[in-house]
């Protein structure tokens, strides 16, 4: 049964959709349903359910001649102000529908949105590859905020982890901002990290090291030579006291796997369409999919509600 947008104080309860059962059919069943639609993506907080006018007044969501085909309104006869029911959301600036924003999330998701098929399923995006391109950077984006955010410690006794570490670009405010990320990923528990590096040295390095990889660990690196020339003193020093062991990555030294390993990721396209941006991204964007195998549709929706609170 569909349910109406409620335009009074009080928003009626979304349909209930178990976001691990989602389909493309279903999708589509339920963006053809706008009404159901709107409460769907304001019960899992992509939109707003309720917005306050300027002048202090309730605001209600009333059908409008426009593409998101709903605005919000000024309840004040006075008033009348508008607002779009994008506003705060990750829908807000973008050139795409909402639907097709939400139909992109979904085939990113679950890799169905390669270019070669993308404009196939997203008409809007047939000859947009500058679109494409912004929205899978900023899927990933959402990956490599998670592990900022919460870090793991890994590795162990017997254990092998692959580091890798990456310039990033970063804009906000209209400021380009860039910092150094290095990640680890261990692929017997399929866990890693990424974390910031306040500054590109070999003290920094091996403080990370020693904070989020756990003694006896034998780390692979390809960059160990740049790090070696300012001193092997604190290599030694971990080596001896903790015992890691390093490992050049370059020496084949990656333990073998039936499945992808990290190391392989960097064979991955980092993005067809944007080759100058860091191997940290696709680092980023292939532990988040190990991580949350099981619940990848539910856990980037929350991720991005998180992202543009509304």
């Amino acid at each position: 049964m569909a349910l109406l947008i409620n335009t009074h104080s009080k928003m009626t309860l979304a349909p209930k959709i178990n976001l691990s059962e989602v389909n493309l059919e279903s999708l589509f069943s339920l963006i053809n349903d706008w009404n159901s639609f709107i409460n769907f993506l304001q019960a899992v907080k992509l939109l707003s359910a309720s917005e306050t006018c300027e002048c202090g007044r309730e605001m209600k969501m009333k059908p409008a001649n426009i593409d998101d085909r709903y605005t919000w309104m000024c309840g004040n006869d006075n008033c009348k102000a508008t607002l779009s029911i994008r506003k705060g959301s990750v829908f807000y600036g973008s050139e795409l529908s909402i639907n097709d924003t939400v139909q992109f999330i979904y085939l990113w998701t679950f890799e169905m949105a390669s270019n070669k098929y993308i404009g196939k399923d997203i008409r809007a995006l047939s000859d947009r590859l500058d679109i494409v391109c912004d929205w899978r950077i900023f899927f990933r984006d959402v990956c490599m905020r998670h592990f900022l955010c919460h870090p793991q410690v890994i590795g162990g006794d017997g254990c092998s982890v692959e580091i890798d570490e990456s310039l990033v670009s970063h804009k906000e405010d209209d400021t380009e901002l860039e910092f150094w990320v290095l990640g680890g990923y261990e692929q017997a528990t399929k866990s890693g990290f990424l974390v910031i590096m306040p500054t590109k040295d070999t003290d920094t390095l091996l403080q990370l090291i020693q904070r989020f990889v756990r003694p006896g660990t034998t780390v692979i690196f390809d960059c160990w030579p740049a790090y070696y020339e300012q001193g092997t003193e604190g290599f030694d020093y971990l080596r001896d006291s903790h015992k890691y062991n390093f490992v050049d990555e370059t020496t084949g030294a990656s333990t073998t796997s039936t499945e992808i390993t990290w190391h392989e990721t960097k064979k991955w396209n980092k993005l067809d369409c944007w080759p100058n941006r860091q191997i940290i991204d696709s680092l980023a964007e292939f532990m988040w999919r190990q991580k949350f195998a099981k619940n990848l549709l539910i856990t980037i929706i929350h991720q991005i509600a998180e992202m543009y609170p509304v």
